[in-house]
């Protein structure tokens, strides 16, 4: 059997940069009622896949999208040896917080495993923290690690490596000049746009006459945590901010937002497609894919 690496839509800007692979796209388009249309490369017949998808910013779409390729390849005899999704959707709930929620990262996980789906590669998985293989709903979960490319990335700079909160402290442990922030949140708030407990302020010992320092998380969605670290930082004498992170979504006015409390430069990996993606994750998809098609 022929090796083919399958892009799915919204992975296929990376179609470029990946290389020493036979890479094939899926044809895709909208019918007028707003359903999917799929059309697999005729070389997938009988070939062994590893198919990547991101999951951002059409995470239903994609989803769908996905359900539909893994089918299709099952019809044409292909060999699925896993899927790579730089980033995985609905990783955020991992667990209850109130009465009556889904857990939707397991259930995601399911979806896939229910159509066959043996292995599945990510990056930074929210849900996960550590990097490491995990065993869930059947799946074989391979979950990478992107921080170490961040760093090669100021790797020549004196600064203070600050994680933001708990959350983040794996992000900077390697550094010998950090400090972990500490979040202290507000009461649940319950609304049709969210559903989470507001941060309401920002605290940590933030030690004298910091020139730089650089904010470390694994994902920047709206941007509210780091603006409020930004602006602790900078009330407590640091004098230059910036910010660095896995997976850059920047939801409506994120970026705005943290232009306007002080952020210097922000740094991405292009594990999602954003204008401030300066690290590319093709060492890492090269190696899950090499990985999934010797298994």
């Amino acid at each position: 059997m022929k090796n083919i690496l399958l892009l799915g839509s919204d992975a296929s800007y990376l179609a470029q940069e990946i290389k020493g692979f036979n890479v094939k796209t899926v044809f895709t388009k909208k019918f007028p009622d707003g359903e999917t249309y799929v059309r697999l490369p005729v070389d997938v017949q009988n070939s062994d896949i590893v198919y990547i998808q991101n999951f951002f910013p059409h995470q239903n779409d994609s989803i769908v999208e996905a359900l539909l390729t893994i089918e299709g390849l099952k019809d044409y005899k292909a060999n699925l040896k896993g899927l790579i999704a730089p980033y995985f959707p609905y990783a955020r709930q991992d667990k209850k917080f109130l009465e009556g929620e889904v857990i939707s990262f397991k259930a995601i996980i399911k979806l896939f495993s229910s159509l066959g789906v043996k292995r599945i590669g990510s990056i930074n998985t929210h849900a996960l923290k550590k990097p490491g293989v995990y065993t869930i709903e059947d799946v074989e979960f391979h979950n990478e690690d992107a921080s170490p490319l961040l760093y090669s990335y100021f790797n020549d700079e004196e600064f203070l490596a600050v994680a933001p909160d708990k959350g983040a402290e794996h992000l900077v442990s390697n550094f010998k000049k950090k400090i972990i922030l500490k979040k202290e949140r507000g009461k649940y708030v319950d609304s049709k746009a969210s559903t989470q407990r507001p941060v309401e302020r920002i605290v940590g010992d933030v030690p004298e006459g910091v020139e730089r320092a650089i904010i470390f998380d694994d994902m920047i969605s709206t941007g509210g945590t780091i603006v409020k670290a930004t602006k602790f930082l900078l009330s407590h004498g640091v004098k230059r901010v910036s910010c660095a992170t896995i997976h850059g979504l920047f939801i409506n006015d994120a970026v705005e937002k943290l232009k306007d409390a002080g952020i210097e430069e922000i740094v991405t990996t292009n594990s999602v497609k954003n204008e401030f993606a300066r690290i590319s994750i093709t060492p890492i998809i090269h190696r899950l894919a090499s990985t999934f098609f010797e298994l």
